[in-house]
């Protein structure tokens, strides 16, 4: 729930650094919806199995998912601004993070709970969306 939480504190920033913008919040609406319903029907094709976790994971979702798609839209709000494309990127490398931490705690495949290399990968995507959208902040025009 600290992610959560956390993802609605990026929303934040993002609204006091880039300002209001009714494309963006529209973009993140509909790039949320899309990413969650692909998520919650593909399911069984992922082979996953959130369990009891499933109502806390799907609102962890769509936060998730509406703060990924809020610095997409705000990339397109802002014309392409530097500290938005790195910020976007950053936000694209930790939904890619808890994709893959997802088939680590879900996985219906007991093999690929402890796949060592899955593990690596979500550490070094975590990192990097961490690092990344920091240094977005180095790019604010104000």
């Amino acid at each position: 729930s600290s992610f959560l939480v956390g993802h609605i504190f990026y929303c934040l920033a993002m609204y006091f650094i880039y300002g209001f913008s009714a494309k963006a919040f529209i973009i993140a609406g509909i790039v949320c919806v899309v990413i969650t319903i692909f998520i919650l029907f593909s399911e069984r094709l992922l082979k996953l199995e959130f369990g009891k976790f499933k109502p806390i994971t799907i609102i962890y979702m769509i936060v998730l998912n509406f703060t990924v798609g809020l610095s997409v839209g705000y990339v397109n709000s802002t014309n392409y601004s530097v500290s938005a494309v790195i910020m976007a990127i950053g936000f694209i490398l930790f939904i890619l993070s808890d994709a893959v931490l997802s088939g680590i705690y879900f996985s219906i495949d007991e093999k690929k709970r402890s796949k060592r290399s899955d593990i690596v990968l979500n550490h070094a995507l975590y990192y990097a969306a961490q690092f990344t959208i920091g240094v977005s902040l180095f790019f604010i025009k104000g």
